[in-house]
């Protein structure tokens, strides 16, 4: 990750740079830089202040805004604020109930969800049970991108007002990790069917309950999030940011020049032309 250090901590709610995997580096050298000497952190600096306004660039142009239809990475940079999961990642890489209020196994085999009260979808409707069973089917379709996750999956039946009861075949220690991931976003069932096959085209809402919400998608150009006033936790300190998208080139000048704030840099040539610029901070992860 490469960001421009003059207001930026305050970039977006602490789950984005939470994600992220991101650490400080030494950016006083140019040119390439070996691997191995990189000193790889699970977060960056705390943010430090409110902001109006974020220019963050990408790579590409996300594809899709639906990821159990087409999980890219610009889609996951976009929505990593926007859509919940049912667990969320920490910084030491476990993972803790985030929209599932709680968790309990009762045995090796079972594992029940308490849904938390008090969230709404970025159209003001609740979030009930219901829409996180009819995800989790959804995420297990499989034609979907995160079928795979539910390999041991026998059961998943709602088990009472606020309850969700999955049952396994064999143990799996790993599905609650994928629940901190793309299996475990919840959307908004009946924002998502009214769309239909329209879902995650510019155009149509995020159906998701996050500090963000997509304000608009300009195809070609921008897509804009603004800050939920009815999101359940901590309002984030960014009240907009607006994604483009770039080639290397132009994702480099812009960041040299001041005409973007930062970046999630996937191509090892576009991080090596940004060491050494005065008010850039790089992040490895």
């Amino acid at each position: 990750m490469t960001k421009r250090n003059v207001g930026t901590a305050a970039l977006l709610a602490a789950g984005l740079f939470a994600t992220a995997g991101c650490s400080g580096a030494d950016t006083t050298a140019t040119g390439s830089v070996d691997a191995a000497s990189l000193k790889l952190t699970p977060t960056t600096p705390a943010a430090q202040g409110a902001v109006a306004k974020v220019d963050w660039l990408l790579e590409d142009e996300p594809d899709s805004l639906d990821l159990d239809a087409q999980g890219s990475s610009a889609g996951r940079a976009v929505l990593t604020n926007v859509c919940e999961r049912l667990y969320q990642l920490q910084p030491d890489m476990t993972v803790e109930p985030l929209l599932a209020e709680k968790a309990a196994t009762p045995d090796d085999k079972t594992l029940v969800l308490t849904v938390r009260d008090g969230v709404t979808f970025h159209d003001g409707f609740a979030l009930t049970a219901d829409d996180v069973l009819w995800s989790l089917e959804r995420h297990a379709d499989p034609d979907m991108e995160q079928s795979d996750e539910f390999g041991n999956v026998a059961s998943m039946k709602k088990t009472g007002a606020a309850e969700i009861t999955i049952r396994f075949t064999s143990p799996d220690a790993l599905f609650t990790k994928a629940l901190a991931g793309d299996a475990g976003i919840v959307w908004n069932k009946e924002q998502v069917e009214k769309a239909g096959r329209d879902f995650g085209t510019p155009g149509q809402s995020d159906a998701c309950s996050g500090p963000y919400e997509l304000s608009g998608w300009k195809s070609g150009d921008s897509i804009t999030l603004r800050a939920y006033d009815g999101y359940w936790g901590e309002r984030p300190l960014t009240e907009e940011v607006v994604f483009r998208w770039a080639s290397d080139s132009a994702l480099v000048n812009a960041l040299k020049t001041g005409a973007a704030d930062g970046t999630y840099a996937e191509s090892p040539n576009t991080a090596s032309a940004l060491r050494g610029i005065e008010g850039l901070d790089q992040y490895y992860g």
